[in-house]
């Protein structure tokens, strides 16, 4: 099948008390999805004397195909505008007998989630999102970029050089007097990025824009502020498998909830 690639090495080993027994059954299946490849099956049996022995070895190498992977979709712009949601982050609270208190934070970053689907819709806007829902996502299975409008720049330092690192991640900073949170940017937006060491806007770089990971030709120097400024998306995918869409007259459209959850990568 055309979205199969191939295992092209296999080797299985089986010991057994006894010494070596032989391999009855090897089962292998590879997919490959628009943004991985993902080992799907391994089954494995192995037959000694009638009774079964414990496989001791199994090492799989698997080789992508020389295609490029084609460009992550763009969740539309139009549709983006309305919607409800921001960060979350995941929090155990237990309460004791006395009525005191604790909080065990489960996630070191916030996960996005936005609600793009609770206003009234043109028929051209339901469209576009009927589209999108069949062709680039297909329910919860694609991953799609997403612009929250309400918070999609940043302008902050990224790290301090030392002389021999040149490569330094993008990250958005947020700030309240003394408290701080820094946020990894894996998408930047392609064009939108400038770059500056001590404040300094500078050239002599590349940037992963499916990573956020920026490379310097020349180190910078120690103790030198390394800056970045731009726009940013987040990398997402619909929360449900089904499209809730209403008519409420001609030529208006509602839709019941339809959640963008972010992807952490």
């Amino acid at each position: 099948m055309a979205d199969r690639t191939h295992v092209s090495q296999v080797s299985v080993e089986t010991l057994a008390q006894a010494g070596r027994t032989t391999l009855a059954q090897l089962s292998i299946e590879v997919l490959e999805s628009p943004t991985r490849t993902l080992l799907a099956q391994v089954s494995t049996e192995a037959l000694a004397g009638g009774t079964r022995t414990r496989l001791a070895q199994v090492s799989v190498e698997v080789l992508w195909r020389a295609v490029p992977l084609p460009p992550l979709p763009r969740f539309p712009a139009a549709l983006a505008y309305g919607a409800q949601g921001g960060p979350g982050f995941s929090t155990d609270v237990v309460l004791t007998a006395d009525g005191q208190e604790s909080r065990n934070v489960n996630w070191a970053e916030a996960r996005c989630r936005w609600d793009v689907g609770s206003i009234h819709r043109s028929k051209a806007e339901i469209e576009v999102l009927i589209a999108f829902f069949h062709a680039a996502a297909q329910g919860q299975e694609g991953l799609f970029l997403f612009r929250d409008f309400t918070d999609d720049t940043f302008d902050n330092p990224i790290g301090v050089g030392d002389g021999v690192t040149t490569t330094f991640q993008m990250v958005a900073q947020y700030a309240v007097g003394a408290y701080a949170s820094t946020r990894r940017l894996t998408h930047p937006v392609e064009g939108s990025v400038s770059v500056a060491l001590d404040g300094v806007f500078v050239g002599g770089w590349t940037l992963d824009y499916g990573t956020g990971l920026l490379t310097f030709g020349t180190p910078p120097g120690a103790g030198v502020v390394v800056s970045a400024s731009g726009a940013f998306e987040v990398l997402c995918r619909f929360a449900q498998d089904h499209l809730p869409v209403t008519v409420v007259t001609p030529g208006v459209y509602s839709c019941g909830q339809i959640e963008l959850v972010e992807v952490r990568q």
